[in-house]
């Protein structure tokens, strides 16, 4: 009687065992983070300067001019093209 790889059986969770790959190391722990838990801040505490007062009357902010039509052009020229009425 001879004996070939076909005529060895193994139990299942055997034969899965063999067949994985070893596994990387998990990742580090992470510090606690729960409220209470947290380092004290590393210096003093700096206030934030206050913002720049914003301004009461921008010269910028003008309104614009009124719409005109722009004036007639030379009937006579060619370039002057008449205007599709709405």
């Amino acid at each position: 009687m001879s004996l070939h790889n076909k005529d060895i059986v193994l139990p299942l969770e055997s034969a899965l065992t063999l067949q994985q790959a070893p596994k990387p190391p998990g990742p580090e722990p992470q510090p606690d983070v729960t409220p209470g838990n947290f380092p004290p801040p590393p210096g003093p505490d700096i206030p934030a300067p206050d913002p720049a007062p914003l301004p009461v009357d921008n010269p910028g902010d003008l309104p614009l001019p009124p719409i005109t039509d722009p004036p007639p052009g030379d009937p006579a020229d060619p370039t002057n093209m008449p205007l599709r009425s709405a």
